[in-house]
């Protein structure tokens, strides 16, 4: 794989070559999943937003990480986790093109929304460049944008819970970190305190701790069991440690299998796909994303991490 640095929104950034387009029978996948996981209770969000007044559904864009579906290994579901918001426009865009942007507007005018706002809180500011990329292209595609809060408009909204924001008139889930972990329990996700014994008989592959709401790679702490993953798992000290936090607050954490990312051999790097789905009136529309890649188990963004497009098909 050939990697390039170029500056995305004003962050530099490792681009490598290798596009992966979906088929439709993953795409289908995709958005079958998000059907599952809609329909948990635990998805919607706490306080009222646009879209769950008004289509019933938690966020009328969502991002799922997950694991690749090609090669998949063990029987663990592939997904890692549904967040609401729409923290990566910039990065869809500048890695994947207009279509996926163009597919959103297609939607969110099919649901009767022609103009939107469109904000950064003081929490997310460094961000701003890269919503007003993602944004800009949405009034390409025949959506009027306007920025600011005061205006009425349904918001796009880059924000954080701490944030003071009209949550009301938000298309998207800001709240508990961009969503309930927890709301992953059709996918085989519990409590803490649901386990019932050591992690390890349940789930002998592996398994993740991660904090029931939160944001990024924060708190999660994972175990492997084999290779090439085993060496890159947190130690057992670290484990024992958050043991002992699950056990003091058990409602807090969430835990599941380990699925294991896509190992790519010749780079030494473990990767996971990240793709946007928009709600458009009747189920989620997968409209493509991005892959991430790193020397690591926890594939979030980072300085050394390599990107790459993922096109709807």
């Amino acid at each position: 794989m050939r990697v390039e640095t170029v500056d995305i929104c004003g962050f530099p950034s490792r681009v490598g070559d290798e596009v992966v387009v979906l088929t439709s029978k993953e795409r289908q996948s995709v958005e079958d999943a998000l059907e599952t996981w809609r329909r948990d209770p635990l998805a919607m969000p706490p306080t009222e937003n646009w879209a769950s007044r008004n289509w019933g559904v938690p966020s009328v864009l969502v991002r799922v990480d997950m694991a690749p579906l090609r090669g998949q290994q063990g029987d663990v579901h592939p997904l890692y986790e549904v967040e609401g918001g729409p923290g990566g426009l910039g990065f869809v865009h500048a890695l994947a093109g207009d279509e996926p942007l163009q597919m959103m507007a297609e939607c969110l005018r099919g649901l009767g929304v022609e103009e939107i706002g469109w904000e950064v809180a003081p929490s997310r500011a460094r961000f701003e460049a890269e919503l007003f990329r993602g944004v800009s292209v949405l009034g390409e595609h025949g959506l009027k944008v306007s920025r600011g809060l005061n205006h009425g408009l349904p918001l796009l909204l880059r924000s954080g819970g701490e944030d003071r924001v009209p949550y009301e008139r938000c298309l998207c889930n800001y709240t508990q970190g961009g969503g309930d972990k927890l709301a992953l329990r059709p996918f085989g996700a519990i409590l803490g305190n649901e386990l019932g014994g050591a992690p390890g008989r349940r789930w002998p592959q592996g398994f993740v701790f991660k904090p029931r709401y939160g944001t990024g790679a924060s708190g999660v702490l994972i175990h492997a069991a084999n290779t090439p993953y085993r060496k890159h798992s947190d130690s057992s000290r670290q484990m024992d440690a958050c043991w002992e936090r699950i056990e003091n607050s058990p409602e807090r954490w969430v835990v599941q299998g380990f699925s294991p990312p896509e190992y790519l051999s010749e780079e030494r790097l473990f990767r996971m796909w990240r793709i946007f789905a928009v709600w458009s009136g009747e189920r989620y529309r997968a409209i493509g994303g991005f892959w991430n890649a790193r020397n690591s188990l926890r594939l979030h963004g980072a300085t050394d991490t390599i990107w790459g497009p993922i096109l709807a098909g």
